[in-house]
Formats: structure tokens, sequence, C-alpha cells
């Protein structure tokens, strides 16, 4: 009778043991699985912005831009296309400009400045090129000034090839050739990149003409 009573309890010790083998086995695989998934599924430390464009609505509060470190030795230049590539345009008839960029360094935020003869042409409306950026424009005298700053939520660098940074529409208020860019500076105001490091980029620049008729 010993016998088989002991031979009944090895009986349901082996479903157990197995039944707990086969649970602790599973539990590994789940957090294999999660391991690889998590790893796989991890944003790119750096993206390029290359030539697209995305409009995001421009928020209401923003300080401006302030480099502390001193000046990059980075290289950066800004150009300016026209959206169709026809230099062209009727007076009196909005136009959509592209404002490009190329840098080197990893940037943070950007000026722009923009100064206007009054009776040859207006600024239609300021846009962001990219979504990674958040910006306001502010007017002053005859021009207008547009910071951008990379959103907090934005935890990727931000390096410029070719990228559209701004999208600007004007309308041509005269006949004539008009030669359209940003400034290099406007009294204290000047175009500028600001890197992860908070120092200035100073960009190369390059301006439009048009032939308004």
């Amino acid at each position: 009778m010993e016998t088989n009573s002991a031979i009944n309890t090895e009986s349901t010790q082996h479903p157990n043991k197995n039944l707990f083998t086969f649970i602790i086995i599973t539990v590994l695989l789940v957090c294999a699985i999660g391991i690889i998934v998590a790893y796989f599924s991890k944003p790119s430390r750096e993206i390029e912005l290359n030539n697209t464009s995305q409009v995001v609505s421009p928020v209401q509060q923003m300080p401006a831009i302030e480099a502390t470190a001193g000046v990059a030795v980075g290289s950066a230049n800004i150009y300016i296309v026209r959206e169709n590539a026809i230099s062209k345009i009727p007076v009196n008839i909005d136009a959509k400009l592209l404002i490009k960029a190329t840098s080197t360094e990893n940037i943070s935020g950007y000026q722009l400045v923009f100064k206007l003869d009054p009776s040859a042409v207006m600024i239609r409306s300021v846009k962001v090129g990219s979504s990674n950026f958040d910006i306001i424009e502010s007017k002053y005298e005859n021009g207008r000034i547009m910071y951008a700053l990379k959103k907090e939520s934005v935890k990727n660098h931000i390096l410029f090839k070719d990228a559209t940074i701004a999208e600007v529409v004007i309308r041509p208020l005269k006949k004539g050739i008009l030669d359209f860019g940003v400034l290099d500076k406007s009294g204290k105001q000047k175009s500028k990149f600001v890197n992860e490091s908070v120092q200035d980029v100073i960009p190369s620049l390059k301006s439009i003409q048009l032939d308004i008729y």
C-alpha cells in the first residue's frame, strides 16, 4: 500500500513541475520579445530635413533667439526659390517663395529678417517649413522678423540639407525687377541659426530676382 501511495504522489507532482516550467519559459519569451521590439522601435538619433515642406500654425508666445556661447565654426546658407520655378510674376498677384537652407550644424532655432520697400512689395504671410519647429513673426518698420524654435517634444537632431525652412507669400505692387531676399541684419536684428550648443551660425545669403510685369 505504501508503494502505491508513493507512486500516486509522484504522478501528481510531475504535472505541477511541467506546468511551472512552461510558465517560466513563457515569461522569458515574452520578456525577450518585448526587449527586441523596444530596441528596433527606438527613434533615430539624427534626422535630416530635405526638400519637404509642412505648415504649422504659429505659436502665440516665443522668446527671441539669443545665443550665449559665441559664434560656431560651422557653415550654413540660405537661398530663395519660386515655388513653381517661374521668375515672372504679374503685378498685384500673390506668389509663394520658398526659403531654403543647408547647414553643417545641428539646428535648434533660427531667425530670419526681411526688409521691404513698401511701395514695391508686401508680405502676405510667413509660415514655417517644418513641423519640427514653432514660429512667431513680428513686424517692424518696413520689414518682418520670423523666429523659429525647435519644439520641446522633438528629441532628434535637426540638420538642414536643401530644406524648406519657411514659406513666404508676397504680392508685388509695381512692375520692374524685384530683388527679394533674407537680410543679414537690420539694425540690431540679424538673420542667423542657433545650434545645439547655443552658438550663432551665421549663414551666407542669396536673394532671388523676380520680373514683375
